[in-house]
């Protein structure tokens, strides 16, 4: 569910909704983004709150058909606009005017889903700081932030990006922020002056230098490790 904002998080035909939920988020939203209106249901849900369980066994079979599979036809063709018009829409909510218009001229007459050349230019410093301080601004309960975290920091390392979190603030003043590119992370005082050095493993576990010399002990390394336990964070903050 992490990525719903570039990737679908379901298997569309077996999502089953409560038809009271169904109701309070407005239904699809056919008329607005036609094929991709189910897409626009996963993230009305998710921005909503409302809580997933996933079902761990098989619920039906389909075969792989289909106009959304035909990426010659001219279904495809229609449906991927609708796709884009998607993502703007809500990457709106979050990016200047300025960025969006520079995906939209970027992807005008795409005819394809973004893949990993494309990507590259989703997941830049820019993104990745502004979706994760809009979805962290919402304190959805049932949206896992600690994932998310370890999902934006992986882009990071395949698309030489960076990602900078307010760790601690007091007025809006960062007192402690976290700025990480692809080869190292630093905690910094007042988002300026580098106390700790990061160095994150292979397993997304954390080693912590005090100015990037000194190995912190595991004392130390706990109450760092807590700064980073954002769902927690954000339980404690949602009454």
């Amino acid at each position: 569910l992490e990525l719903f904002f570039i990737f679908t998080p379901y298997n569309h035909e077996t999502m089953f909704c409560k038809k009271s939920v169904f109701e309070k988020v407005g239904y699809l939203s056919g008329k607005k983004y036609d094929s991709f209106a189910d897409h626009d249901l996963y993230a009305k849900l998710i921005m909503g709150d409302y809580k997933s369980v996933f079902i761990n066994r098989p619920l039906m079979k389909n075969r792989i058909m289909g106009y959304t599979n035909d990426f010659e036809s001219k279904q495809f063709k229609k449906h991927i606009k609708y796709v884009f018009k998607w993502y703007f829409d809500f990457w709106g909510q979050f990016l200047s005017k300025s960025d969006i218009s520079y995906y939209q001229k970027r992807w005008e007459k795409r005819e394809r889903f973004l893949d990993a050349s494309e990507l590259k230019y989703v997941f830049c410093d820019k993104f990745n700081s502004s979706v994760w301080t809009f979805l962290y601004n919402k304190k959805l309960k049932n949206y896992d932030y600690n994932q998310l975290f370890l999902y934006l920091i992986q882009q990071i390392r395949n698309y030489r990006s960076g990602l900078h979190l307010s760790l601690v603030s007091y007025r809006k003043l960062p007192i402690l922020t976290a700025v990480f590119n692809k080869k190292r992370g630093y905690i910094k005082f007042v988002g300026i002056f580098p106390i700790v050095k990061i160095k994150m493993k292979k397993d997304n576990s954390m080693k912590y230098k005090w100015f990037g010399l000194i190995k912190i002990g595991k004392k130390w390394a706990d109450k760092f490790n807590e700064l980073f336990n954002f769902n927690k964070k954000v339980r404690g903050s949602v009454k």
